[in-house]
C-alpha cells in the first residue's frame, strides 16, 4: 500500500510539474494570419516547417480541456489545427492553404502565463489589391505602423485606380466595335432592293412597265440567293469541304504511317549497326586480353626455367670461417686501418679474440722470419 501511494505522489508530482497548454486563439488580416498560444508555465518549444505544414513541439507539456481541433473554411490562410501527444510532449501541428512564410516567433511572459505567437503569411511581396490591404491592416492594428500601413493602402488604391482605368478603356473599345458591327449591319440592310407583293400590300396595280421592272427585280433577287446558297454550299462547313478534309487528313495519316515505319527500318539497320561494332569491339578487346595473359604465362615460365645460384655460405658452424680465415681477415682489415672494435664487430667477435688471432699472426710472422735465418 506504502508503495502504491508513493507511485501516485510521484506521478501527481510529475503531473504538477508539466506545463498546461490553456488556450489557443488567433486573428486574421486576410492574407496574413496571428496564432496565439497561451501557456501556464514557462517551456522549451521547436518549430518544424513543411510545405503546407507546421509542427510546434511544447516539451513537457499537457493538453488543457478548452484546446480543441479545429477547421477553417472561410480563411485564405489557415486551414485546420490538430493535436498530437509525443511521450510527455505536446505537438500543435498547424496546416496551411498554402505555402506558407513565418516570420521570427514571439515568445513573452504576460502576467501569470506565457505567450508563445506564430505570425503565418502567404505571400513576402504582396503584389494584388487584396494582399496590399491585408498588410495594411496587419501593420495599422498587430505592428503600430501607421506610416507603413498608410504606404500599403496608397499602393493598393494606385493598383485599384490602374485597373478601373483599364477596364474602361477595354469597355469603350468593345462598345465602339459594336457601333461599327451595327453600322455595318444597316449599311447592308439598305443595300438590299425591297420587293413587295403590290396584292397584300393594298397598293394600286402597277403599269405594264412597273411589272416589268418589278419582274427584272425579283429576277435578279433570285438569282442572288441562289449565288449565296451556292455561296454556302461552297463554304468551309459544306459536306463537300468536310469529305475533302477527311480525304486529306486521310491521306496524311498514311503518309504519317509509312514516314514512321520507314524510320523504325532506319532505326532497326542503325541498331543491327550498333550491335555488330559492339561484337567487334569485345572480339578485339578480348584478343588483346588473351595475348596479354599468354605473353605473361611465357614470361613466368622463362624466369622458372633460369638456374638459381647457390648462396656461398663464408659462415663455418662454430661463426665466420676457420680460425687461419678469421686471422687473414682480421690481418687485412687492420692493413685497410680499421679500428678493432670495428673489426670485431664485423665478425660478430670480441676485442679480446681480434687481439688474440693479431698476435697469432705476429708470432707465425717471427717463427717463420727465424726458420729462414
Amino acid at each position: 500500500m506504502k508503495k502504491i501511494t508513493l507511485i501516485l505522489a510521484v506521478l501527481l508530482g510529475t503531473v504538477g510539474w508539466a506545463a498546461t497548454l490553456n488556450n489557443i486563439y488567433h486573428a486574421n488580416y486576410g492574407e496574413i494570419d496571428r496564432v496565439v498560444l497561451v501557456l501556464s508555465s514557462d517551456i522549451d518549444y521547436s518549430i518544424t516547417s513543411r510545405p503546407k505544414k507546421l509542427k510546434i513541439t511544447l516539451r513537457e507539456t499537457v493538453k488543457g480541456t478548452n484546446v480543441v481541433d479545429e477547421i477553417f473554411n472561410d480563411n485564405q490562410v489557415l486551414e485546420a489545427w490538430d493535436f498530437q501527444i509525443d511521450g510527455e510532449d505536446l505537438q500543435f501541428i498547424i496546416y496551411t492553404d498554402k505555402k506558407y512564410v513565418t516570420q521570427k516567433t514571439l515568445y513573452y511572459k504576460e502576467k501569470q502565463h506565457y505567450k508563445l505567437v506564430i505570425d503565418i503569411f502567404n505571400t513576402l511581396d504582396p503584389q494584388t489589391y487584396e494582399e496590399l490591404m491585408s498588410y495594411a491592416s496587419y501593420n495599422q492594428i498587430i505592428k503600430k505602423n501607421q506610416v507603413l500601413a498608410q504606404k500599403y493602402r496608397e499602393k493598393a488604391e494606385e493598383l485599384k485606380k490602374k485597373s478601373a482605368k483599364e477596364n474602361n478603356e477595354q469597355n469603350k473599345h468593345t462598345v465602339k466595335k459594336e457601333e461599327t458591327a451595327q453600322e455595318e449591319t444597316e449599311a447592308n440592310q439598305q443595300q438590299i432592293p425591297n420587293i413587295q407583293n403590290p396584292a397584300i400590300s393594298g397598293q394600286q396595280q402597277p403599269s405594264n412597265n412597273q411589272q416589268t421592272l418589278n419582274d427584272s427585280l425579283l429576277a435578279d433577287s433570285v438569282e442572288s440567293k441562289q449565288e449565296v446558297v451556292l455561296a454556302e454550299t461552297l463554304s468551309p462547313e459544306s459536306i463537300f469541304v468536310q469529305r475533302l478534309e477527311a480525304e486529306k487528313e486521310k491521306i496524311a495519316q498514311e503518309s504519317q504511317r509509312q514516314q514512321s515505319k520507314t524510320n523504325k527500318g532506319a532505326s532497326l539497320f542503325t541498331k543491327i549497326i550498333v550491335v555488330i561494332v559492339q561484337l567487334l569491339l569485345a572480339f578485339f578487346i578480348l584478343k588483346i586480353v588473351i595475348k596479354l595473359i599468354q605473353e605473361n604465362i611465357g614470361k613466368k615460365k622463362k624466369l622458372n626455367h633460369i638456374p638459381k645460384i647457390k648462396e656461398v655460405n663464408y659462415r663455418s658452424e662454430a661463426g665466420f670461417g676457420d680460425d687461419d680465415f678469421k686471422r687473414e681477415v682480421i690481418e687485412k682489415l687492420k692493413l685497410k686501418g680499421w679500428k678493432l672494435a670495428e673489426i670485431a664487430q664485423e665478425l660478430e667477435l670480441s676485442e679480446g679474440e681480434v687481439i688474440s688471432y693479431l698476435q697469432t699472426n705476429r708470432e707465425e710472422q717471427k717463427g717463420e722470419e727465424g726458420q729462414e735465418k
